[in-house]
Protein backbone atom coordinates (compact mmCIF):
# COMPACT_ATOMS: atom_id res chain seq x y z
CA UNK A 1 0.00 0.00 0.00
CA UNK A 2 1.47 3.36 -1.01
CA UNK A 3 1.70 6.41 1.25
CA UNK A 4 -0.80 8.17 -1.00
CA UNK A 5 -3.33 5.40 -0.41
CA UNK A 6 -2.78 5.55 3.36
CA UNK A 7 -3.31 9.31 3.41
CA UNK A 8 -6.48 8.92 1.32
CA UNK A 9 -7.88 6.31 3.72
CA UNK A 10 -7.11 8.52 6.72
CA UNK A 11 -8.72 11.53 5.05
CA UNK A 12 -11.87 9.52 4.29
CA UNK A 13 -12.03 8.23 7.87
CA UNK A 14 -11.73 11.73 9.31
CA UNK A 15 -14.31 13.05 6.88
CA UNK A 16 -16.68 10.26 7.85
CA UNK A 17 -16.11 10.91 11.53
CA UNK A 18 -16.72 14.63 11.06
CA UNK A 19 -19.91 13.96 9.14
CA UNK A 20 -21.17 11.62 11.85
CA UNK A 21 -20.34 14.20 14.49
CA UNK A 22 -22.23 16.87 12.54
CA UNK A 23 -25.36 14.67 12.62
CA UNK A 24 -25.02 14.03 16.37
CA UNK A 25 -26.52 16.23 19.12
CA UNK A 26 -24.43 19.24 20.20
CA UNK A 27 -21.50 18.38 22.43
CA UNK A 28 -19.77 20.29 25.20
CA UNK A 29 -17.20 22.55 23.55
CA UNK A 30 -15.21 23.06 26.75
CA UNK A 31 -14.24 20.37 29.26
CA UNK A 32 -12.40 20.88 32.54
CA UNK A 33 -11.74 18.87 35.66
CA UNK A 34 -9.23 17.32 37.98
CA UNK A 35 -7.92 13.97 39.08
CA UNK A 36 -5.90 12.18 41.70
CA UNK A 37 -2.92 10.33 40.30
CA UNK A 38 -0.50 7.61 41.32
CA UNK A 39 2.85 7.77 39.53
CA UNK A 40 5.18 4.82 39.06
CA UNK A 41 8.78 5.92 38.26
CA UNK A 42 10.26 3.95 35.35
CA UNK A 43 13.81 3.01 34.32
CA UNK A 44 16.77 4.56 36.20
CA UNK A 45 14.36 6.91 37.99
CA UNK A 46 12.39 3.91 39.25
CA UNK A 47 15.54 2.41 40.75
CA UNK A 48 15.90 5.26 43.25
CA UNK A 49 12.46 6.92 43.56
CA UNK A 50 9.29 5.79 45.33
CA UNK A 51 5.80 5.54 43.88
CA UNK A 52 4.31 9.03 43.89
CA UNK A 53 0.92 10.48 44.74
CA UNK A 54 -0.43 13.76 43.39
CA UNK A 55 -3.15 15.63 41.57
CA UNK A 56 -3.72 17.43 38.30
CA UNK A 57 -6.06 19.98 36.69
CA UNK A 58 -6.92 20.18 33.00
CA UNK A 59 -9.01 22.02 30.43
CA UNK A 60 -9.90 21.10 26.85
CA UNK A 61 -11.39 23.14 24.00
CA UNK A 62 -13.09 20.94 21.37
CA UNK A 63 -14.32 21.39 17.83
CA UNK A 64 -18.05 21.71 17.21
CA UNK A 65 -18.33 18.00 16.47
CA UNK A 66 -16.35 17.08 19.57
CA UNK A 67 -13.98 14.66 17.83
CA UNK A 68 -10.86 16.82 18.11
CA UNK A 69 -9.64 19.19 20.79
CA UNK A 70 -6.70 20.90 22.43
CA UNK A 71 -5.82 20.21 26.08
CA UNK A 72 -3.89 22.17 28.72
CA UNK A 73 -2.81 20.31 31.86
CA UNK A 74 -0.89 21.03 35.04
CA UNK A 75 -0.13 18.82 38.00
CA UNK A 76 2.08 17.95 40.96
CA UNK A 77 3.43 14.56 42.05
CA UNK A 78 5.23 13.83 45.35
CA UNK A 79 7.56 10.84 44.94
CA UNK A 80 9.28 10.91 48.34
CA UNK A 81 8.89 12.60 51.71
CA UNK A 82 10.53 12.76 55.15
CA UNK A 83 9.53 14.37 58.44
CA UNK A 84 11.67 15.88 61.16
CA UNK A 85 10.60 15.48 64.77
CA UNK A 86 11.34 18.19 67.34
CA UNK A 87 10.89 17.88 71.13
CA UNK A 88 7.63 19.10 72.64
CA UNK A 89 8.37 21.78 75.28
CA UNK A 90 8.07 20.52 78.83
CA UNK A 91 8.63 16.83 78.01
CA UNK A 92 12.44 16.78 78.50
CA UNK A 93 12.80 15.51 74.94
CA UNK A 94 10.73 12.37 75.56
CA UNK A 95 7.95 13.42 73.20
CA UNK A 96 8.51 14.76 69.70
CA UNK A 97 6.20 16.11 67.06
CA UNK A 98 6.64 16.34 63.31
CA UNK A 99 6.73 19.96 62.17
CA UNK A 100 9.23 19.97 59.28
CA UNK A 101 8.39 18.02 56.14
CA UNK A 102 10.82 17.50 53.25
CA UNK A 103 9.21 16.51 49.95
CA UNK A 104 10.62 15.44 46.59
CA UNK A 105 8.15 16.44 43.90
CA UNK A 106 7.57 16.93 40.19
CA UNK A 107 5.38 19.67 38.76
CA UNK A 108 4.36 19.65 35.12
CA UNK A 109 2.68 21.99 32.65
CA UNK A 110 1.94 20.46 29.24
CA UNK A 111 -0.33 20.96 26.26
CA UNK A 112 -1.30 19.04 23.15
CA UNK A 113 -4.06 17.65 20.88
CA UNK A 114 -6.89 15.35 21.96
CA UNK A 115 -8.87 12.77 19.97
CA UNK A 116 -12.14 11.91 21.74
CA UNK A 117 -15.38 10.04 21.12
CA UNK A 118 -17.99 12.83 21.06
CA UNK A 119 -20.86 10.75 22.48
CA UNK A 120 -21.76 7.45 24.09
CA UNK A 121 -22.11 5.89 27.53
CA UNK A 122 -18.33 5.29 27.53
CA UNK A 123 -16.14 7.79 25.66
CA UNK A 124 -12.53 6.80 25.00
CA UNK A 125 -9.94 9.49 24.33
CA UNK A 126 -6.22 9.80 23.59
CA UNK A 127 -3.84 12.75 23.88
CA UNK A 128 -0.27 13.66 23.01
CA UNK A 129 1.51 16.41 24.92
CA UNK A 130 4.72 18.35 25.41
CA UNK A 131 5.84 20.93 27.96
CA UNK A 132 8.05 21.31 31.01
CA UNK A 133 8.60 19.31 34.19
CA UNK A 134 9.92 20.94 37.37
CA UNK A 135 11.78 18.77 39.91
CA UNK A 136 12.10 20.15 43.43
CA UNK A 137 13.20 19.09 46.90
CA UNK A 138 11.97 21.49 49.58
CA UNK A 139 11.29 21.57 53.31
CA UNK A 140 8.20 23.20 54.82
CA UNK A 141 7.53 24.13 58.45
CA UNK A 142 3.97 23.03 59.28
CA UNK A 143 2.78 22.70 62.91
CA UNK A 144 -0.06 20.57 61.54
CA UNK A 145 0.72 17.86 58.93
CA UNK A 146 -2.05 19.05 56.61
CA UNK A 147 -1.99 22.67 57.68
CA UNK A 148 -0.51 25.72 55.95
CA UNK A 149 3.25 26.14 55.63
CA UNK A 150 4.73 29.02 57.65
CA UNK A 151 8.20 28.71 56.13
CA UNK A 152 9.54 27.00 53.03
CA UNK A 153 13.07 26.40 51.80
CA UNK A 154 13.94 24.91 48.39
CA UNK A 155 17.13 22.86 48.66
CA UNK A 156 17.46 21.79 45.01
CA UNK A 157 15.48 22.11 41.77
CA UNK A 158 15.78 21.57 38.02
CA UNK A 159 13.54 22.12 34.99
CA UNK A 160 13.47 19.88 31.92
CA UNK A 161 11.53 19.29 28.69
CA UNK A 162 8.90 16.55 28.90
CA UNK A 163 6.61 14.88 26.39
CA UNK A 164 4.34 11.86 26.23
CA UNK A 165 0.88 10.45 25.63
CA UNK A 166 -2.18 9.48 27.63
CA UNK A 167 -5.39 7.56 27.09
CA UNK A 168 -8.54 7.11 29.09
CA UNK A 169 -12.27 6.73 29.35
CA UNK A 170 -14.95 9.27 30.24
CA UNK A 171 -18.05 7.69 31.79
CA UNK A 172 -20.91 10.24 31.91
CA UNK A 173 -22.98 10.42 35.10
CA UNK A 174 -26.58 10.69 33.85
CA UNK A 175 -27.35 14.06 32.25
CA UNK A 176 -25.44 16.11 34.80
CA UNK A 177 -22.66 17.12 32.41
CA UNK A 178 -20.22 15.39 34.74
CA UNK A 179 -18.20 12.27 33.93
CA UNK A 180 -15.85 9.93 35.75
CA UNK A 181 -12.38 10.09 34.20
CA UNK A 182 -10.21 6.96 34.26
CA UNK A 183 -6.85 7.16 32.53
CA UNK A 184 -3.21 6.29 32.17
CA UNK A 185 -0.35 8.59 31.17
CA UNK A 186 3.29 8.04 30.23
CA UNK A 187 5.77 10.92 30.29
CA UNK A 188 9.35 10.98 29.05
CA UNK A 189 11.96 13.54 30.08
CA UNK A 190 15.42 14.60 28.98
CA UNK A 191 18.27 14.12 31.46
CA UNK A 192 17.45 15.92 34.71
CA UNK A 193 19.10 16.32 38.11
CA UNK A 194 16.98 15.46 41.15
CA UNK A 195 17.07 14.28 44.77
CA UNK A 196 15.28 11.31 46.27
CA UNK A 197 14.28 10.34 49.79
CA UNK A 198 17.37 10.19 52.03
CA UNK A 199 19.63 12.21 49.72
CA UNK A 200 19.43 15.36 51.85
CA UNK A 201 21.85 14.87 54.75
CA UNK A 202 23.28 16.92 57.58
CA UNK A 203 26.99 17.13 58.36
CA UNK A 204 28.41 17.16 61.89
CA UNK A 205 28.61 20.96 61.78
CA UNK A 206 24.89 21.22 60.95
CA UNK A 207 25.18 22.19 57.27
CA UNK A 208 23.13 20.29 54.69
CA UNK A 209 24.77 18.44 51.81
CA UNK A 210 23.60 16.20 48.96
CA UNK A 211 24.70 14.60 45.69
CA UNK A 212 21.92 14.77 43.07
CA UNK A 213 21.05 11.92 40.75
CA UNK A 214 21.09 12.51 37.00
CA UNK A 215 19.07 10.45 34.52
CA UNK A 216 15.90 10.36 32.49
CA UNK A 217 12.94 10.54 34.88
CA UNK A 218 10.10 8.78 33.08
CA UNK A 219 6.83 8.20 34.95
CA UNK A 220 3.79 6.02 34.31
CA UNK A 221 0.71 7.63 35.90
CA UNK A 222 -2.70 6.16 36.70
CA UNK A 223 -5.51 8.57 37.49
CA UNK A 224 -9.14 8.80 38.55
CA UNK A 225 -11.08 12.05 38.58
CA UNK A 226 -14.07 14.04 37.43
CA UNK A 227 -14.56 16.00 34.22
CA UNK A 228 -17.21 18.67 33.66
CA UNK A 229 -18.65 19.99 30.41
CA UNK A 230 -19.98 23.28 29.19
Amino acid sequence: MTMRTVLLVLACALAGGSAAADDAPPVDRFLWGGALQVGDPVGPFGDVADTGIGALLHGTVRTRGGLLGWRLEGGWLVYGSESLGVPVPGTQGRVTTDVAFTENSIGHAVTGPVLMAPAGSVRPYATAFAGVAYFETATEFRPLPLGPAFERDTHYDDTVFTYGASAGLLVPIGRSGMAVDLGVRYSWTDDVRYLTEGDLRQAAGGELFFVPHRSHADVLDFRIGLTFGR
